[in-house]
């Protein structure tokens, strides 16, 4: 599903599947959906950000601040990412 998803809307990330939680169990997601801004640093990948994608998770007509595009535009640009972490909203993970 999320296959053909990505292709109808030309996704330009990756993304991944994780249907045994072993990856949210090693980044310590706590909800879903929650976003993770992973950053290179030689062979590692660092997170940079976590939490929210936006402030309303509700109604994306009424989106005014996003946390995840800022934080990667500003991760791109090589300047310092303000807030790393937003609580986000949703569905709690049970491990």
């Amino acid at each position: 599903m999320m296959e053909r998803r990505g292709q109808e809307q030309e996704f330009l990330f990756p993304y991944l599947s994780d249907p045994d939680q072993r990856v949210s169990k090693l980044f310590g997601a706590r909800k879903t959906p929650e976003a993770f801004l992973l950053k290179p640093n030689g062979s590692q990948y660092h997170i940079v950000y976590r939490g929210a994608i936006d402030n309303n998770p509700q109604n994306e007509n009424d989106v005014d601040d996003n946390y995840l595009v800022d934080a990667a535009n500003r991760m791109l640009q090589r300047k310092v990412i303000g807030k790393r972490s937003r609580y986000p909203a949703g569905c709690m993970i049970l491990n």
